[in-house]
């Protein structure tokens, strides 16, 4: 299992979740050959829009993927509303 943040570099220096790799979603599309079809990949953003973006295209293309609903924001407990 790989886990990927695809908030900015900048963003992912200050705080990530454990484990995770980043690849910022400008650079995704030039990047996405590295990734494993074998393995499950899930993907986070900040609240949870880009990264469902890049799992659906991912998905249509035979990837094993999920995304983080909300996001960062709720894998640390904040809610929005």
């Amino acid at each position: 299992m790989n886990i990927i943040d695809v908030r900015s570099s900048y963003d992912y220096s200050i705080s990530h979740i454990p484990t995770a790799i980043n690849i910022p979603y400008n650079d995704f599309v030039i990047e996405k050959c590295r990734l494993p079809k074998n393995k499950t990949l899930i993907l986070y953003c900040n609240r949870g829009g880009a990264s469902l973006i890049l799992t659906r295209d991912l998905c249509k293309q035979g990837y094993n993927v999920k995304n983080v609903y909300g996001g960062i924001n709720s894998y640390r407990g904040i809610l929005e509303s």
